[in-house]
């Protein structure tokens, strides 16, 4: 209950804000882009609330989340990210108007998903390995570079590796 307040006011304040800084810049025939941006991400951050709402409050819901095709989705969400807009511009420039929209859709769809497919086994998955075996190395010689400006000062936890060895 507490983190479903938390999300509706998170979703109240910032419509707040929203509303407040399009009647301060009312007026003016350019806004500024935070404004802009902000009026832009609503649909996707309303969405996204109500999916994790439902993802909380239904049984079935949050099994449906769990199935293979939601879970590959999620695998591959951050490839179908980087990937969705060149595919689509790639697509828009070779068969714009000489195709019907429906099938341009499927086409697009079938293209960003197989494409990202592709792009998180073969860069995705060697990059975090390599991330892994990087972060495996910084651990053994007891620095942690990732929160830490200066390898003089070591964190915390190098001083219990380092006594573990």
């Amino acid at each position: 209950a507490m983190f479903i307040a938390s999300m509706l006011l998170y979703i109240f304040g910032n419509l707040a804000f929203a509303c407040i800084v399009r009647v301060a810049f009312r007026g003016m025939t350019v806004l500024p882009s935070i404004v802009n941006d902000c009026a832009a991400e609503w649909p996707c951050a309303i969405g996204a609330t109500g999916v994790i709402l439902l993802a909380l409050g239904r049984q079935s819901f949050s099994k449906a989340m769990l199935s293979p095709v939601c879970q590959f989705l999620g695998k591959i969400s951050y490839s179908l990210y980087l990937l969705h807009a060149a595919v689509l511009l790639a697509l828009l420039h070779l068969v714009y108007g000489k195709i019907p929209t429906p099938l341009f859709f499927l086409i697009y769809l079938a293209c960003v998903v197989l494409g990202s497919a592709v792009f998180y086994k073969y860069i995705e998955e060697p990059s975090m390995e390599i991330g892994r075996q990087i972060s495996d190395r910084l651990k053994r010689l007891g620095t942690n570079h990732s929160s830490y400006g200066s390898a003089k000062q070591a964190p915390p936890l190098a001083e219990a590796v380092r006594a573990e060895e």
